[in-house]
């Protein structure tokens, strides 16, 4: 009985080949093995019908041993033997990653046990540039773009190239300073807030000029303030300096209530009421009659709204406002007395 002479071997991938050879069986009837550890354990495929098989559900990057014999008659022929190796099952990579700061991306996926490389193509806001890297992860600078995009993709043996990942993306955030508060003790003013930010800029008014200063401290004092001083500020962070990658300002006020001039005298004092208010506002001054004083209305940026002088001896010790007219807000009654200052704070609403 005539063995199979000749074997082709085609469409070979990660999972499956098909074999062809020549009809040397009388019967067309041959039998078929093959195996994917040398020949310790074998797949028969018994009484087939034809000189063509496809082979299917094979294992990627692995050499198959086939033997195969003419079978007619009862009879069985001399075996042929064979052997191919199907392709590496070069896979887009999976489970990736982001951690990133202002200034660097880490981008990290699963390792393709197999692969030579693998390829990163972004846009971090400068255009499409592609990298390669041996490793499963790679750390790329960014520019200070607020949405980036890439993709990743496996290089494999023989010049494959796996299918590139889902378009993959992070949006960077330069978020402006929060929970921003502020303290007064002595003649020093603190700012504090909360934020991430390489650095923050910090714009500030108390009694002189605007100052401008940079802290990478999520807080900044102010010395040598007096009391009811109104110190308006201005905080924005800054992400990242050299694309000028900065939030927007968180704004605030804060009026003084102790510094370089000191209440010396437990009875300067004076009630305010009701407080919180609809528009009308009782102060009163029993305590304060034998002193010349000014009162003024401030808001919480520091505008004066009145100014009311009196001279010590005044009689009439209560006196009566009307707000309704004003804005909605904080507001502050301050008196001044030579070198004493008292301020309370009223709501309008």
């Amino acid at each position: 009985l005539s063995a199979v002479s000749e074997l082709e071997v085609d469409n070979i991938t990660s999972s499956s080949a098909s074999l062809d050879w020549d009809a040397a069986s009388p019967t067309n009837v041959y039998n078929i093995s093959y195996s994917s550890d040398g020949g310790n354990t074998w797949v028969d495929i018994t009484a087939h019908t034809g000189s063509y098989i496809n082979l299917s559900g094979l294992e990627s990057s692995t050499t198959y041993d086939v033997e195969i014999t003419s079978s007619a008659y009862g009879c069985e022929s001399e075996v042929f033997s064979a052997s191919f190796t199907t392709i590496f099952d070069c896979t887009t990579p999976e489970n990736i990653s982001v951690s990133y700061s202002f200034s660097e991306v880490t981008i990290s996926w699963d390792e393709l046990i197999g692969a030579s490389s693998y390829e990163v193509l972004y846009n971090f806001g400068s255009g499409f540039t592609s990298v390669n890297t041996e490793l499963n992860s790679i750390t790329i600078s960014l520019s200070g773009s607020i949405t980036n995009t890439f993709y990743v993709r496996a290089n494999c043996p023989d010049g494959q190239q796996s299918a590139w990942s889902p378009a993959q993306s992070f949006t960077l955030s330069c978020d402006a300073p929060s929970n921003v508060s502020v303290s007064n003790e002595g003649t020093d003013v603190t700012i504090d807030w909360d934020g991430s930010a390489s650095y923050y800029t910090i714009i500030y008014k108390a009694g002189g000029g605007w100052m401008v200063v940079n802290s990478v401290d999520s807080e900044y004092s102010i010395s040598n303030v007096s009391i009811g001083t109104n110190v308006i500020y201005y905080i924005r962070s800054v992400c990242h300096e050299e694309s000028n990658f900065v939030s927007a300002y968180t704004a605030g006020s804060y009026v003084t209530s102790s510094g370089g001039r000191f209440v010396n005298n437990i009875n300067f004092d004076f009630e305010v009421y009701p407080n919180p208010t609809e528009g009308i506002v009782n102060i009163s001054l029993e305590s304060l009659v034998e002193y010349n004083i000014t009162i003024s209305l401030v808001d919480a940026f520091g505008k004066e709204f009145f100014v009311k002088q009196l001279n010590s001896g005044f009689e009439n010790s209560n006196l009566e406002f009307d707000l309704s007219n004003y804005a909605k807000g904080v507001y502050f009654i301050r008196i001044v007395s030579d070198d004493m200052i008292k301020t309370k704070r009223i709501l309008l609403h």
